[in-house]
């Protein structure tokens, strides 16, 4: 019996079609383990609070670090992670893939400042020394210490003493970033900035963590 047309029509566009989606699914594939493309060796990428997804893929391909930012945007929305992009900034290397970098955006791998506290440094040396550090908002004044010292449970009324020398990483816009260098004398124990580097918050003041916000939207 002979083939109708129809039938043969029909064949013919299931496989055009089969042809194609395959020809898009490579593509997806290269695309998604293809190295980004920078101009130098290395980017900052800033990601800002309460930008959509959509937003941070068209930037992206803005500046020319990706090619397609539809096939970002999809591979994003099958793992279901578009909305859970961390803000901040990141470093974008060579070695990067689109696949890598949404990997970093979803972890929070933000890129780290530091801070060294000098031993013999007095508590209005580290004010002053914060007040200079741009990535840092330092927001406390002289008038805050008593009532950061009672939240941080300190049994003592004056921070002198209270810091322990060494170096502290931190993401930028880090806020009043004093209590993470501040601990109680009776407990001898020192806070550090490890939390708001990773985005925990607990245990901490409020005013205190890292700016770590994920994305308002998914699209």
């Amino acid at each position: 019996m002979r083939m109708s047309r129809a039938l043969r029509l029909l064949l013919i566009l299931l496989l055009l079609g089969g042809l194609a989606a395959a020809v898009v699914a490579v593509q997806f594939n290269r695309f998604l383990n293809t190295g980004v493309s920078l101009a130098g060796t290395d980017e900052v990428f800033q990601i800002r609070s309460g930008a959509s997804f959509r937003e941070v893929s068209a930037s992206l391909a803005e500046r020319e670090v990706i090619s397609r930012p539809l096939f970002f945007r999809i591979y994003a929305r099958l793992r279901g992670e578009a909305g859970s992009v961390q803000a901040g900034e990141y470093k974008i290397s060579q070695e990067d893939t689109p696949k890598s970098l949404l990997a970093k955006f979803v972890g929070g791998e933000v890129l780290l400042y530091s801070f060294t506290i000098v031993e013999g440094w007095n508590y209005r040396d580290l004010l002053r020394e914060l007040a200079a550090v741009p990535e840092l908002e330092a927001t406390l004044t002289d008038e805050e210490w008593p009532a950061l010292l009672e939240e941080l449970g300190a049994e003592v009324n004056h921070p002198e003493g209270l810091f322990l020398p060494e170096t502290y990483r931190f993401a930028r816009g880090t806020r009043s970033a004093v209590s993470r260098v501040t601990a109680s004398r009776s407990s001898a124990r020192m806070r550090s900035w490890g939390s708001a580097v990773s985005g925990t918050k607990s245990g901490f003041p409020a005013r205190v963590y890292s700016a770590h916000t994920s994305l308002n939207s998914p699209t």
